[in-house]
């Protein structure tokens, strides 16, 4: 590395350091707000990216059941295994539940007091039918199930679409709100830290202006507080990402198992390295434009002779 251009980031990293500690208060202001802005978004990603995770495992393991009517004789049944194994969607062999099996699955699942009394099996027969990996999206899964009903001797046809449906709608409104919510947070950060960057420059006037009569550029005045912008963003972020950790732990802490049983597919999933390196762009982002805004702003000859005159 050139050893001019090592000097030259020493000095602005040390004047930018400086006017952090020179207004404590307000850069602590400018950090929380960042911060929070970010703490905001990435929950917003946390939850959406375990909706989605949620929605993608339950299409892949996702399942058609088609109930059979009670009168069929075997060679009826085993010719609707036939026409439903002989559809391009459906991986063979389809899976045959007798009416015994299905009773002794429900009183499996805690449901024996439910039968007691009945003179009868009143649970159908049926066949368990797995899709083609491609073929497991809500659109495919409809057609398929009219196609299913169409076959004589099939009473109804039940998946898990109605569920994947709501968390699609979920993941959608969640998607919509993090955008609407992310931008208005996105805006009131740039603007809260160009005004913390601008009340600084307004301390450090008279420093500004030797500096200037002496030669130095737009650029050289502005690079310190690019760099400040810059260490508030980090700082927020990584602050933002401390805390959602916490929120995180406590989230399961507070749950009796560490994972989501009701859900079905394991333990919620943290931010990913990705995600987490969003929010640290993101917090360079925001720290950046608002201080580029404050100090061109400042710096523009027009609003210097305003200052200079009083105004």
């Amino acid at each position: 590395m050139d050893k001019k251009f090592q000097t030259l980031l020493h000095y602005f990293t040390q004047e930018a350091l400086h006017a952090l500690l020179l207004s404590k208060g307000r850069s602590c202001v400018s950090i929380a707000t960042i911060g929070f802005a970010l703490f905001i978004f990435g929950i917003y990603l946390l939850i959406a990216g375990n909706v989605q995770t949620f929605v993608e495992v339950w299409q892949e393991e996702i399942h058609l059941e088609v109930f059979l009517s009670d009168d069929l004789t075997l060679n009826e049944t085993n010719e609707i295994a036939h026409t439903i194994e002989a559809l391009p969607d459906v991986l063979s062999p389809v899976r045959y539940i007798s009416q015994n099996e299905a009773l002794e699955r429900f009183k499996k699942q805690g449901y024996e007091n439910f039968f007691e009394g009945l003179s009868h099996n009143p649970l159908p027969a049926s066949f368990q039918i797995i899709l083609q990996p491609e073929k497991r999206t809500i659109a495919d899964i409809k057609r398929i199930s009219s196609e299913l009903l169409a076959i004589p001797g099939i009473d109804d046809v039940t998946s898990g679409i109605d569920l994947v449906k709501k968390l699609e709608v979920v993941s959608s409104f969640i998607r919509m709100a993090g955008f609407f919510a992310g931008f208005l947070i996105f805006i009131a950060s740039i603007f809260i830290i160009s005004n913390t960057i601008k009340l600084s420059l307004y301390t450090r006037l008279d420093e500004i202006e030797i500096m200037k009569l002496v030669g130095a550029t737009n650029s050289f005045v502005m690079v310190p507080y690019l760099i400040e912008g810059i260490i508030q963003g980090i700082t927020g972020a990584f602050s933002s990402m401390f805390f959602i950790f916490i929120g995180y732990r406590l989230f399961l802490a507070r749950m009796q198992f560490a994972e989501v049983v009701l859900l079905g597919f394991g333990p919620l999933s943290f931010l990913s390295f990705g995600q987490c390196l969003e929010l640290v762009i993101i917090g360079i982002i925001i720290g950046l434009v608002g201080s580029f805004i404050s100090v061109k702003h400042f710096l523009n000859p027009r609003f210097s002779r305003r200052l200079k005159s009083g105004y």
